[in-house]
């Protein structure tokens, strides 16, 4: 999306939102629908990175599409015109967004599990009533 840091924070913010709503109710809809939500939000990030990256997407008075793809949200004070070798930079950093996202997935799988019978460490918060063996979800498995 726009800058570097901002687009790595939400692709690892939205790896387990979408973990969250593939165990939830996306599995039962279509078993590829985080590897299909993956590809799109890959080709979101790249379109709009790569088309502020070239200034093709004018900010205006906020200034070049390369010098806010660097700095922004924060002020790093980079300047990419007198840096030598950022475009090359860029471009790993283009190429990471994918792991960003898995990495952000594995992370929600691990916090709400993969399949509806699993339940991930949010097991250790969740309060069973006395009696209960088993989870609601896992009724219906016995």
């Amino acid at each position: 999306m726009i800058g570097f840091i901002l687009s790595i924070i939400l692709l690892l913010i939205l790896g387990p939102i979408i973990a969250w709503a593939y165990k939830r109710k996306l599995r039962k809809i279509n078993k590829d629908a985080s590897v299909l939500l993956g590809i799109l939000i890959m080709v979101l990030f790249w379109t709009f990175g790569i088309l502020c990256y070239l200034n093709i997407i004018n900010f205006g008075s906020f200034g070049t599409g390369k010098e806010i793809m660097w700095n922004f949200p924060f002020n790093l004070g980079i300047n990419p015109y007198t840096s030598g070798n950022l475009d090359v930079y860029a471009i790993f950093i283009f190429l990471s967004y994918p792991f960003w996202y898995l990495w952000g997935l594995e992370r929600g799988y691990d916090w709400v599990g993969r399949r509806p019978h699993q339940e991930g460490i949010t097991f250790l918060l969740r309060m069973n009533k006395p009696g209960q063996e088993y989870p609601k979800d896992r009724e219906e498995m016995k």
